[in-house]
């Protein structure tokens, strides 16, 4: 007789999975209050937001760094609603889940556009839901909602390509630009593929004109209002570039390199494997996204870092794994690969700080993401299936040029 999972529809037993990984994610999950965030040493830039908040409708007495004072929207609404008599706290940790849920629903919807076996959308979805950046930091940060709110809309940006529902593009980018300024550089990727995407050929020019003007009207409007309460970073492009690094030394762009990739690890290995077992179709237009995201903090140089490499490359976890689930169609995984590339993505999510996991130093935990990614690209690459290739027609209407 056939077991009770077996008897299920596809999307329920998506959903079985899901709903395992999240309760798993909930169970070893180190939960910090937000001053415990702040003791611990990682989630410095609430104390900026939450003077913003505290200080809603009007700006903050005290001038707060330029980069941190464009990002008061989201933050104002917190504090409008804790003025009704809710901790500020309070209101920080349900918006929080609430963005994160809302980024697992519209990642889920994504890969289920992509008609994915079981086994592949397992491995997808897990890249998000058990990774340590951005899943269980942002558990363990709720005051640094901006950062889930621009994983947000990086989320609905590619739902919408992949509906060819251009209104849900431009909400995407909208909420992502109000949330950080990483949007920005998207917005240009967006453009691109919005011009080229056969589902909106009729008035591409205008597609791709309204993928960059509203980012770029919002982030401009942020950028003038916050003038009246941020300061500007200090520093020079030495300070504030990459170049930074390259004075350091050898050592210091190996280590900066490094931490990009411990944010990136991995959903690009994944990625990587998948492509390498079905030499399919590149999707081209998730996987700029995703750099798109992935190489500010690569171009950013010590000042603008502080060492946060990993959760900056991180934000753009829904396009890396978007694009790891278009390129895993048609794998034709085993039991078995399926099992260790899961076991392997879920080990590398046990970040030291952020987790009750085993892994308890850094380092440690820095070794295991690396040792995943390799393991990813091993086992779910080492060999194409018997059956011919299946090209990327599930993404045909939002395909890129080479």
């Amino acid at each position: 007789m056939a077991s009770w999972l077996a008897r299920r529809s596809v999307s329920e037993r998506r959903f079985v999975v899901l709903a395992a990984l999240l309760g798993f994610t909930a169970a070893i999950q180190h939960w910090y209050t937000i001053t415990g965030g702040i003791q611990a040493r990682f989630a410095f830039d609430v104390r900026s937001y939450e003077t913003m908040a505290r200080a809603a409708p009007h700006f903050p007495a005290t001038r707060i760094l330029q980069p941190f004072a464009e990002r008061f929207p989201f933050h104002w609404l917190v504090g409008e609603i804790s003025h009704v008599g809710v901790r500020l706290d309070l209101v920080y940790r349900v918006a929080s889940l609430a963005c994160l849920l809302a980024i697992v629903a519209t990642v889920h919807a994504t890969l289920s556009q992509l008609r994915l076996t079981l086994a592949e959308y397992g491995l997808a979805i897990a890249a998000l839901v058990a990774s340590a950046y951005p899943f269980h930091y942002l558990l363990a940060a709720p005051g640094m909602l901006t950062d889930a709110m621009l994983v947000l809309g990086e989320a609905l940006l590619l739902l919408g390509f992949v509906r060819g529902w251009l209104s849900l593009v431009l909400v995407g980018l909208a909420v992502g630009a109000a949330a950080r300024q990483t949007m920005v550089p998207v917005a240009l990727v967006a453009a691109v593929w919005a011009y080229v995407s056969p589902a909106w050929r009729a008035y591409r020019v205008r597609a791709a004109a309204l993928c960059a003007l509203v980012p770029g009207a919002i982030y401009l409007v942020l950028n003038v209002v916050a003038r009246r309460f941020g300061y500007p970073e200090p520093g020079g492009w030495h300070d504030l570039s990459v170049l930074g690094f390259f004075d350091e030394g050898w050592r210091a762009t190996v280590e900066h390199f490094g931490r990009v990739f411990l944010g990136v690890g991995v959903p690009s290995g994944l990625a990587l494997g998948a492509w390498l077992r079905t030499r399919d179709d590149v999707p081209r237009g998730a996987l700029l996204v995703g750099l798109a995201v992935a190489a500010q903090p690569f171009v950013l140089g010590p000042s603008s870092n502080g060492g946060n490499e990993p959760r900056l490359a991180g934000l753009a976890a829904p396009a890396l794994v978007v694009a790891a689930g278009a390129l895993l169609r048609g794998a034709h995984l085993t039991r078995a690969e399926t099992l260790i590339a899961v076991a392997a993505i879920v080990v590398a999510g046990l970040h030291s700080r952020y987790t009750h996991g085993p892994l308890l130093r850094n380092y440690v935990w820095a070794g295991a993401e690396v040792a995943a990614a390799i393991i990813l690209v091993v086992v779910i690459g080492r060999r194409r299936p018997a059956t011919e290739s299946i090209h990327a027609h599930h993404l045909e209407r939002t395909r890129m040029p080479a």
